[in-house]
């Protein structure tokens, strides 16, 4: 039976639904930024001016934001935040790779970042979590059904 597709999606009970693997994932990219700020506080570089203090905790405001903003919509099971993730994430590690020889230092706090992100990234591509943003993209589609019907 094909009825009209829900308003919310609290009404679709897709929130109740949503599987432990995405709930984990924006868990652990909430971390990695917790970490990140954290590090940024307690160990600042010294011998930085005021002004370079300065640009540095407005760069790592805005991409702490901009994170945590991908988060959320993961979270609300947009797919394009998804996406975006994975990108930046993929073009992070391409960088770390290319940028990596004797003269670069990774410390124990990058260890920890990347081990969460790798983790985050992994749970959003699992079958639980790919099967969710299908059913809310189906769900958002205007014309959409619900149940959603098999993917196309």
């Amino acid at each position: 039976m094909i009825m009209d597709a829900p308003d919310t999606l609290q009404d679709a009970g897709l929130q109740s639904r949503r599987p432990v693997t995405v709930t984990a994932a924006v868990v652990l990219l909430c971390a990695t930024q917790a970490v990140g700020v954290v590090r940024a506080v307690v160990f600042p570089n010294a011998g930085d001016e005021g002004d370079i203090v300065a640009f540095k905790f407005g760069v790592l405001a805005v991409t702490a934001g901009v994170a945590l903003l991908l988060a959320y919509k993961i979270f609300t099971g947009r797919n394009w935040a998804r996406l975006t993730f994975a990108v930046i994430f993929l073009l992070g590690l391409v960088s770390v790779a290319l940028l990596t020889g004797p003269s670069q230092q990774f410390g124990p706090v990058f260890f920890l970042q990347a081990a969460l992100q790798s983790a985050a990234f992994v749970l959003l591509f699992l079958k639980p979590s790919v099967a969710w943003f299908r059913a809310v993209k189906s769900l958002r589609r205007p014309g959409g059904q619900w149940p959603p019907g098999p993917p196309l």
